[in-house]
């Protein structure tokens, strides 16, 4: 029992284990539904394949969004009504973006079993489009506590490793990093500290100075 508890313990606060669904926090109800179901599959389908695109960051919980250090300077800061709805429509781009180079690199299979549950006459892209703009345009977006609850979200996390931050690690390298820095600079310093006749010179030195500008008279 002791060391189940010790792997419970080690699963949630090393790797994250807690489900991702359980952390959902998106509008419900008719086409705001489907188009969640839309998102999950095509994340299965992402995730199934490894071809999630990692250049801007997925917000847990707002599968119709991403951020980046850019926006996520935004998060929790005063906007008006139109400032922050133009927030929203650019982190809804960057995750259309992303999502469609995701379905790209899909095997054929897999795109096409996410094609065949598309509403008829409806392309991929048209339903991203329509899915994200449906949920960002959602009346949830005007609760404070939806809005909180983003703002804590968006922003990106660091990927420095807190147990090396503890035991030393940083402060060890960076002290072998400023030795080695210290001697760099030593040496691209040292043939501007000679006298100029003794400065080694290969082929034949020009010297460069400003255009002395004309006198009229």
């Amino acid at each position: 029992m002791h060391a189940m508890r010790i792997s419970l313990l080690s699963c949630l606060f090393l790797t994250g284990c807690v489900s991702t669904s359980a952390l959902l926090i998106a509008p419900q109800g008719g086409q705001q539904a489907s188009c969640l179901q839309f998102y999950q599959d095509l994340d299965d389908a992402v995730f199934a394949n490894s071809t999630e695109d990692t250049g801007e960051m997925r917000i847990p919980g707002f599968p119709y969004l991403r951020g980046n250090r850019f926006f996520a300077s935004f998060a929790g800061a005063s906007m008006s009504d139109s400032a922050y709805a133009q927030w929203l429509e650019q982190m809804r781009q960057l995750d259309e973006n992303a999502r469609l180079t995701e379905f790209a690199n899909l095997p054929r299979d897999a795109a096409a079993g996410l094609t065949s549950r598309l509403p008829p006459g409806s392309s991929f892209r048209q339903r991203l489009n329509e899915c994200g703009r449906a949920l960002v345009g959602s009346d949830s977006f005007k609760k404070t506590d939806y809005k909180t609850e983003l703002a804590d979200r968006v922003a990106v996390p660091d990927h420095y490793r807190t147990w090396q931050q503890v035991a030393g690690a940083y402060p060890l390298l960076r002290w072998f990093a400023g030795l080695a820095l210290d001697d760099l600079h030593t040496e691209l310093n040292a043939p501007f500290q000679l006298p100029i006749e003794q400065i080694p010179v290969t082929g034949k030195p020009i010297r460069y100075a400003t255009r002395r500008p004309e006198l009229r008279r």
